[in-house]
């Protein structure tokens, strides 16, 4: 299983336009470094604290960003 790190920039990218708001500001309202989402846009690694934090500004459930997570409910992949 790994992150998906461009659909999860992508996301940020729109949630930011949608409400007016920079990367320089989400980094702070986040408490992250502003190199956090810059390493997304380069599909690196980030730490699980930041993976959290931004699933929770994001409004997303986590398995939405893991490539090959089995739902152990249903079964299904999220792909």
């Amino acid at each position: 299983m790994t992150i998906d790190h461009q659909r999860m920039y992508r996301d940020i990218v729109v949630k930011l336009a949608k409400i007016d708001k920079s990367q320089d500001a989400l980094s702070k309202e986040l408490e992250i470094s502003r190199s956090t989402i810059w390493r997304l846009s380069k599909s690196k690694e980030i730490s699980t604290n930041n993976f959290f934090k931004i699933i929770e500004w994001i409004d997303q459930g986590f398995e939405r960003y893991l490539i090959g997570y089995v739902n152990p409910s249903n079964k299904s992949k999220y792909l």
